[in-house]
């Protein structure tokens, strides 16, 4: 009879997963995310007007060509984000609809249309450039103080570093 009151709808607690409890009423629900993306078949569409539903976005992207889905992305509270994406059967219908519906009107809001990037992706961020090798050796010491010098008296340095750098040269020739 305890089980009967638990219902389906129950979600196991943190202690009895760590116990090994099942979930009552036989496999753990699936969280659902919304459908998988095709790359180059999503689109990323913003400024959306707060009010509208996957229906609004559905039937606007439709002129193009057939859409599989679209989703309007809501916060936890049910309010929506302003944004959603829009999956086409079609890679070429996406790309038509990229240039064609952005700037467009939908409810008094004019959206932004862009290809959606792949998950994990941010296409604002570049990869970042690999390091340029030192041009000293790592033994050497950035700042080299020529020993026999003033702090203050450059050309004495510079001298020094001159003649030490063709005495390096003459000792290539081995």
């Amino acid at each position: 009879e305890a089980m009967a009151s638990e219902g389906p709808e129950r979600r196991l607690s943190l202690y009895e997963r760590a116990a090994g409890r099942k979930h009552p009423g036989g496999a753990k629900p699936k969280k659902s995310s919304g459908p998988k993306p095709t790359p180059g078949h999503t689109l990323f569409v913003r400024s959306l007007s707060y009010d509208s539903t996957h229906l609004d976005l559905l039937h606007a992207f439709e002129e193009v060509g057939p859409v599989k889905t679209a989703y309007v992305v809501h916060d936890k509270k049910g309010k929506s984000r302003g944004f959603g994406y829009v999956v086409y059967a079609l890679e070429a219908d996406a790309q038509e609809a990229a240039e064609t519906m952005n700037g467009k009107n939908i409810m008094g809001r004019k959206i932004q249309v862009k290809l959606a990037a792949n998950k994990g992706e941010n296409p604002k961020k570049s990869p970042k450039p690999k390091r340029k090798a030192p041009t000293t050796s790592p033994s050497e010491p950035k700042n080299k103080k020529v020993l026999g010098t003033k702090p203050g008296d450059k050309k004495a340095a510079q001298e020094k570093k001159k003649q030490e750098s063709s005495s390096d040269d003459d000792d290539d020739d081995d």
